[in-house]
């Protein structure tokens, strides 16, 4: 991934200033390039007339620069053409609320997606579907490793907060969530079933199942303590045992002095 740092928000002076001139230039440069990468993805996700995979050209974007970047991008282009009514609205007020560099206008030039208008707001749509999915992903892993016990949890669709994504939402993103919880690591396995997502998780990320396993462990220690315990009451000790066998040994050699003896042991 090229974008391995962060989106530099503040004015030339501030990093002058602040001896991250550096910084600035290296960002507004990566911005320029992220603006290219989102014109060609969209161009090479175009696989018949008027027919663009914009989702697979998302996701190449965000691979290869970040979503915080590929967003401040976007947002710069839709309002730097502030004019053009082929953004809708709900993406206009969204990317209102994206932090832009404080930089002049000719600056923010730099970084403008050059894609047509009405396929770059597919492609704004797409990306919020991304994001949208993701904190639903998200959420989803929170809620099973932090509470399950036994290393899986079902999660219904009805059951995901809906100023994450609606029900009808997330059944239609079904398979789309699957796929993205299954790249996550945390994730073992993941099943659709019945408007329910049933997720196994790797135990090392469900702490509730740790602490079981310990409880389970010290039970364990604290039984076979207790055995060892009822072990000594009833079992004599190595010496115990030993002694025993020497008086026993003794009584039967008393015993053998006194016995009277047989016609075939006659003394000579």
């Amino acid at each position: 991934m090229q974008d391995n740092q962060k989106v530099y928000l503040h004015s030339p002076d501030t990093a002058r200033q602040n001896g991250e001139l550096e910084e600035y230039r290296e960002s507004k440069r990566i911005n320029a390039a992220c603006a290219k990468a989102v014109d060609k993805a969209i161009d090479d996700s175009n696989y018949k007339l008027y027919h663009y995979d914009l989702a697979t050209a998302v996701e190449n974007v965000i691979s290869e620069y970040g979503a915080d970047r590929l967003n401040c991008v976007l947002a710069n282009s839709v309002r730097y053409k502030d004019y053009d009514g082929r953004f809708s609205r709900d993406n206009r007020e969204w990317a209102n609320t994206v932090p832009l560099p404080d930089i002049d206008r000719g600056s923010l030039a730099a970084f403008v997606a050059d894609a047509h208008p009405a396929i770059l707001d597919g492609f704004i749509n797409q990306v919020r579907i991304y994001e949208q999915t993701e904190q639903v992903v998200d959420y989803i892993i929170r809620q099973g490793t932090e509470n399950t016990t036994e290393g899986n949890w079902i999660m219904g669709f009805d059951e995901i907060p809906a100023e994450l994504m609606k029900p009808w939402q997330v059944k239609k993103s079904q398979d789309n969530i699957a796929e993205r919880l299954s790249t996550h690591k945390e994730v073992a396995d993941i099943v659709i079933n019945d408007g329910h997502f049933d997720v196994c998780y790797y135990l090392d990320y469900c702490p509730n199942c740790a602490a079981k396993k310990e409880e389970h462990n010290h039970f364990s220690d604290k039984e076979e303590a207790a055995d060892d315990a009822l072990s000594a009451v009833h079992k004599p000790s190595i010496l115990a045992r030993l002694q025993e066998g020497k008086k026993a040994a003794l009584q039967d050699k008393e015993q053998s002095k006194t016995a009277p003896k047989r016609d075939n042991q006659l003394e000579v």
